[in-house]
This record gives C-alpha cells, sequence and structure tokens, in this order.
C-alpha cells in the first residue's frame, strides 16, 4: 500500500512538473504558474493552526489564531529580470471583528530574506519585509486603501507585486496601490500567505511569477550593464596577444603561483592553510574613485571563479584592495570567499587583523563544484552589495574610512583556482 501512494504521488509530482515545464516551454516568461487543477505538494503544508487542501480548481486554506501561515515553492529568475507575482484571493469565512484577517503573496529570497504582501477584507494593502534576521521595515508600504478591491466574504482580487528600477508596485485588480522604497531582492521561492486572530478561510487561484523584461537598476549592480558615464576601470576575459604587457601579478615561488594562459587567470596557493591574493595594476591606474573634489564614488568587482586543482573545500573569491596608511604593514581589503554552499565577508586592516563583516553563510545560490560568478558593489552611501550568481544575498556596511585602489583575487591552500571575465567598473 504504502510503495503504491508513493508512486502515486510520484506520478502527479511528475504530472504537476510536466505541466509546467509545457508552459514555460510556451512562454519563457512564465517562471511559475499554477491553476490548482492539481493536487501538488500543498497539503503537506498544513499545520496545527492552519490546514491547505486543493479541491474544484482552488486552495483552500482554513487556519486558526497564531503565526503567519506560509506556503511556498520554489522559483528561479533569470538575471537581472524584472518580474511580477500575482495571486487570486477570496475570503470566504472569517469573523466580523478579526482586524488581522489577511492574506496574499509570499517571496523568499536565498537566504530567508522576502515579503508579505497583504491584502484584508475591507480593501487595505501593506508590504511587510523581513531582511533575512530581522523585520527591519514593518512596513515598507503602509496599510494603503486598494480603491479596486472587492470587499468583504465572498469577493474575489487579484492581488500583484511588480519588481520595477529597484521598487515594488503593488496593484489590486490591475489598479495601482503604491510602490515601497528600493529594496534589493531575487526571489526563490513564491507562495500564499494568510494571517488572523479567529478562524478563517480562503481560497487562492492562479498563482504565477511572470518575468517582465530587465530590471535597470539590478542589471547594473551585477555589471550587466555599465552606469552611464561611469568608468570602466578593468574589463579582461584574459585574451592575450603576442607580447602583450601582462598588468596582472604573475609569480612562482615555494608559496604560490599565478599565470595567465588558455584565457583564464590562474592563481595557485601551494600551502595548506596558506591564503594568497594578486591583482591588477591597469584598474588602479586608471581608477578616479577618489578625486581631487573628495567625492567618491561606489564601484563594482565581479569575475567568474572555478576551483581546478587541490582542495575545493578551500577557501577563493575576489576582493577589493585598499591603500595603506601610514604606519600600516600591510593593504587593507575587503574579500568576498566562498567554500562548498557557503560564503563570508572579510576585512584585512592595515595591521592584518581580519574582521568578519559576514561570517560563513550557507546559499543556495552557490555552485559548489562548478563555477560561479561573484559580485560585490559598493554604493556611494557606504553600502557593500553581495550578489553570487546574479542572486543578490544581503548588505553590509563598508568599513570605514576604506577605498578601493586596485580589484583582485584571493585563493586559500592548497589549491588552484582559474579566473575569467574579470570586470571592475564605478558606479
Amino acid at each position: 500500500m504504502k510503495t503504491s501512494l508513493h508512486c502515486r504521488a510520484r506520478l502527479l509530482a511528475t504530472a504537476a512538473l510536466l505541466l509546467c515545464t509545457g508552459a514555460w516551454a510556451a512562454d519563457p516568461s512564465l517562471r511559475f504558474d499554477d491553476n490548482f487543477s492539481t493536487p501538488g505538494n500543498w497539503a503537506d503544508f498544513s499545520k496545527p493552526q492552519g490546514t491547505l487542501a486543493v479541491s474544484d480548481g482552488l486552495l483552500k486554506v482554513t487556519r486558526g489564531e497564531g503565526k503567519y501561515l506560509v506556503a511556498e515553492q520554489p522559483v528561479s529568475v533569470r538575471p537581472a529580470a524584472r518580474w511580477r507575482a500575482t495571486v487570486d484571493l477570496n475570503f470566504t469565512d472569517y469573523a466580523a471583528d478579526d482586524k488581522k484577517a489577511r492574506g496574499g503573496i509570499s517571496l523568499s529570497g536565498p537566504l530567508g530574506d522576502g515579503f508579505y504582501v497583504l491584502l484584508d477584507p475591507e480593501g487595505d494593502v501593506a508590504v511587510r519585509y523581513f531582511n533575512g534576521t530581522t523585520w527591519v521595515d514593518k512596513n515598507p508600504l503602509p496599510y494603503t486603501r486598494a480603491t479596486a478591491a472587492k470587499l468583504g466574504k465572498n469577493a474575489r482580487n487579484t492581488l500583484s507585486i511588480e519588481r520595477e528600477s529597484g521598487h515594488f508596485r503593488i496593484y489590486v485588480n490591475g489598479v495601482h496601490v503604491g510602490r515601497t522604497r528600493i529594496i534589493d531582492f531575487t526571489p526563490r521561492q513564491v507562495g500564499i500567505v494568510l494571517a488572523s486572530a479567529t478562524t478563517l478561510t480562503a481560497e487562492f487561484d492562479n498563482l504565477r511569477l511572470d518575468e517582465l523584461g530587465i530590471d535597470s537598476r539590478f542589471s547594473r549592480l551585477i555589471n550587466n550593464d555599465g552606469t552611464p558615464g561611469a568608468n570602466n576601470l578593468l574589463i579582461d576575459n584574459f585574451d592575450r596577444k603576442r607580447g602583450q604587457k601582462e598588468t596582472w601579478l604573475v609569480f612562482d615561488d615555494e608559496n604560490r603561483k599565478a599565470e595567465v594562459r588558455d584565457g583564464r587567470y590562474f592563481l595557485t596557493s601551494k600551502k595548506e592553510n596558506k591564503a594568497t591574493w594578486s591583482y591588477s595594476s591597469a584598474a588602479g591606474a586608471r581608477s578616479q574613485l577618489d578625486d581631487y573634489t573628495g567625492s567618491y564614488a561606489g564601484y563594482q568587482i565581479s569575475a567568474v571563479i572555478a576551483s581546478e586543482a587541490g582542495d575545493d573545500e578551500s577557501a577563493r573569491g575576489i576582493m577589493a584592495l585598499g591603500k595603506a596608511a601610514e604606519g600600516d604593514r600591510y593593504p587593507p581589503y575587503v574579500v568576498l570567499q566562498v567554500s562548498g554552499k557557503h560564503f563570508k565577508v572579510v576585512h584585512s586592516d592595515g595591521a592584518g587583523t581580519d574582521h568578519k563583516l559576514v561570517g560563513w553563510t550557507e546559499t543556495p545560490s552557490l555552485d559548489p563544484k562548478g563555477p560561479n560568478r561573484l559580485n560585490l558593489t559598493e554604493t556611494g552611501d557606504g553600502r557593500l552589495l553581495v550578489f553570487i550568481n546574479s542572486d543578490y544575498q544581503m548588505t553590509v556596511p563598508m568599513p570605514q574610512g576604506f577605498r578601493m585602489t586596485e580589484p583582485g583575487v584571493y585563493v586559500a591552500g592548497p589549491q588552484t583556482i582559474s579566473v575569467d571575465e574579470f570586470y571592475a567598473r564605478e558606479i
């Protein structure tokens, strides 16, 4: 009996996957689409405070008092995509005096960051944002009346959230409600959310996420497009002509080795628990990040990094070197390191002391075996944005007074890494 049930579940899951795959093949912009014509695995999200079931082509949810009830499914968007998530929502029963009754769309990023886009039966909309650690801003969009909302029980409304140039716009029944501040975010899951102080039942239909083209802000942040008027500090695919002067450090000694060959830059740290780094002088020579007026532009560094030999569990990454101050023993730097499915961001000061800006953090965005595109973007207001394979991860404050002079790469040994498609730009 158990085997039969497992087979049936697998067949249902396969059928649902084929339906989604067919939809994406017909419409590449459609990244997720569920009209609840099949049960899927939604019932698996049922909890003591709420149950989910698919019937009659609807996702029917009943919940009692307690925390938010959330059910999400995996989704993937292309790099720098502008996108829209939509769901149809109908409150079928709730207590008239329940002021906490609300429901809508839930979206989660790679590190558990995410949004709740909420509509209540009285037609008010709000957005809540979680940065992966805390609710940093409970109301990026305060409760706002949706003039096009249908009110009360058994009134079906279409709720949408749309990313545009870093902002998020909210719509009810196709009518614009409001716009959030700029929030950097990459969706990895999409689903539904429901909350109440007493028993509430609701129906959901037509949950989907569509791509709408390219988001201009996101495209600049991950180096897909340069910022108009900004300087390209270094664009290097390591295609060398005979006799071309090499701007990257090249060396070979008992501890480390660096060379350019076969259209890539190879960096080796030969000793156990020893790290080395290298950089290109070309970017520093052209950099205008600090000009005579004292103004400071932001910058981006990105590269495709792969472990080629040795201990692939050792760290590797991209870095920004700074200018050593008087009395410093070493040049300071900021480095984004990756290993397996984890990343961290470290600042090393002029005394050679490391300060963790972000400790080792697991992310689904990393491919532990394949090459990974790493990106660090510092904004002019002193924030450092971390992207991995074009997925936004988090923002951390830059060390006070740090200024990049050269971009570079980092490896811990014993390991050889390859570097390709290295970019450094002002923004």
